[in-house]
């Protein structure tokens, strides 16, 4: 038996783990992008701002650019709902692949 307890996972765990930090890797990229959309600005550009911030950061940019460039109405209810979902959901993606806290 190993000493390192990721030695002991079994390979479908650890496919389904990089899914999931793949699906996580994305959906920040996804923010990211519509963060750049919001501020008409260059998403290459914003990269080099928003690679070294964490998720929840930029989701509280967004709901920040979104109340701001919908007012007076308020932001659509749905991409708020949305907001919240990714933040609360956002943890897993901080998670290696080794299932160790980065």
């Amino acid at each position: 038996m190993s000493s390192d307890p990721q030695d002991d996972l079994d390979g479908a765990l650890m496919i389904r783990l990089g899914g999931i930090v793949m699906v996580f890797s994305r959906l920040e990229q996804w923010l990211n992008e519509f963060v750049a959309h919001l501020l008409e600005a260059n998403s290459a550009l914003m990269h080099t701002i928003t690679v070294n911030v964490s998720s929840a950061t930029v989701t509280d940019w967004t709901r920040t650019l979104l109340r701001v460039l919908h007012h007076p109405n308020e932001p659509p209810a749905k991409i708020m709902e949305l907001l919240v979902t990714i933040a609360t959901g956002a943890n897993p993606g901080q998670v290696r692949v080794s299932g160790r806290v980065g």
